[in-house]
């Protein structure tokens, strides 16, 4: 009953708008409005023959829409307030208005906020809204400011890129870029060679799985190496089979004890380890106690059978090393009757003065009738003497 009447009243208002002069626009009937009808007759009749609810209810957005979508008219400017409490409504008009203390930010009421913009190009205003946007390829920073996402870094460069999608030059002809730097074209030398460097930074080729570049280019079978029961030592491949540890050294593969050359004292014979302390010059050979004397008066010494073969004319004849003296016994030491004994047990011992050949002491240079009795003298005395003189020099 309610829609009758309201078709009947926009009749009569047709009729009556026929009486009277029509607006020069359906303006009213584009904008919505709480009361039912709008001041067009003619669009407010054509929009209530299929839309009712405008004539009986109000003329809503969804009325003001109609008289476009309808075909009822033209309307300049179509309000949009989708999602919007306040603000403008794009035709002049406003979507609503907001309360006290509140003001209108994006289309919505929010509490009154002072934007904090002075001097920013973007970021937050302080009130939930923005003070700008930055460009493509810059970002806001903290300071309100828009900075370029990449800096460009040419810093002693000639050519190259610039870390930021741009270049810090180009070289010239023949000329090639290299860590920035123009230099000469390189030609590449792989004459010859199937694998290894070309010269240039690159490759002359790669080798086939199980096989392994030279030195000269060449692709070749691995070496196999011989390490079998060593703990040391060459691989016969260039390289070692191990390395031992501190303290130990290597011999024929395995890691064993290092040796100290002991040669204190000693001027000849053997260091300990394999090696010699010295040799003795021509005509001497080397006792067992490590010096040397001359080869006609060794019938009293013990030879060192690591100098030689322990015979005196098998003894080779090399430079002599030094320490000893014109007698053949080294320093600190003399010549008393054939044997090598201190200096300060000679001293003051009858006969000192002697001959240091070993002889007695004699004013002729022939022997005289006691020189048999001299010899036997003396060879008494050298066997009562070479025991504590041989182990006082040993434990020197």
């Amino acid at each position: 009953m309610g829609k009758a009447f309201a078709v009947l009243s926009a009749c009569v208002a047709l009729s009556a708008g026929v009486m009277v002069p029509r607006p020069a626009s359906a303006a009213s009937c584009c904008v919505p409005n709480p009361l039912p009808m709008c001041d067009d007759p003619m669009v407010m009749l054509c929009v209530c023959m299929l839309d009712i609810d405008c004539c009986a209810f109000a003329w809503d957005a969804m009325c003001a829409a109609e008289v476009v979508a309808f075909g009822c008219g033209s309307c300049g400017c179509q309000p949009n307030c989708n999602g919007k409490q306040c603000g403008p409504d794009g035709c002049g008009g406003e979507c609503g208005q907001c309360g006290v203390n509140q003001v209108c930010q994006n289309g919505w009421c929010a509490q009154n906020c002072v934007q904090a913009c002075g001097g920013k190009q973007c970021g937050a205003d302080g009130c939930g809204g923005s003070c700008g946007f930055c460009p493509n390829d810059f970002s806001c920073d903290p300071a309100g400011q828009c900075q370029p996402n990449c800096v460009p870094n040419c810093a002693g460069k000639q050519c190259g890129s610039d870390g930021c999608k741009g270049t810090c030059g180009s070289c010239g002809f023949g000329e090639v870029c290299d860590n920035g730097l123009c230099q000469e074209a390189c030609t590449p030398q792989c004459l010859g060679k199937e694998c290894g460097s070309n010269g240039c930074g690159g490759t002359c080729g790669t080798c086939g799985s199980g096989q392994q570049c030279t030195m000269d280019g060449h692709c070749t079978d691995p070496c196999a190496k011989q390490c079998s029961g060593k703990e040391c030592g060459d691989d016969a491949c260039g390289g070692t089979c191990g390395e031992c540890p501190e303290g130990l050294s290597c011999n024929q593969g395995l890691c064993e004890e290092s040796c100290q050359a002991d040669c204190l004292n000693k001027e000849c014979g053997s260091n300990g380890c394999g090696g010699q302390c010295g040799s003795c010059g021509t005509d001497h050979v080397c006792v067992s106690a490590g010096f040397c004397v001359p080869a006609d008066e060794a019938d009293g010494y013990e030879l060192d059978p690591t100098a030689g073969k322990g015979d005196v004319e098998d003894m080779p004849g090399e430079p002599d090393v030094g320490g000893i003296g014109s007698d053949g016994c080294p320093e600190g030491f003399a010549l008393w009757y054939g044997s090598c004994v201190p200096e300060d047990q000679v001293k003051g011992s009858p006969g000192h003065d002697a001959d240091k050949s070993g002889g007695c002491a004699s004013t002729s240079s022939n022997p005289g009738p006691g020189a048999p009795c001299v010899l036997l003298l003396a060879l008494t005395l050298l066997s009562i003497l070479r025991t504590p003189t041989r182990a006082k020099r040993s434990s020197a």
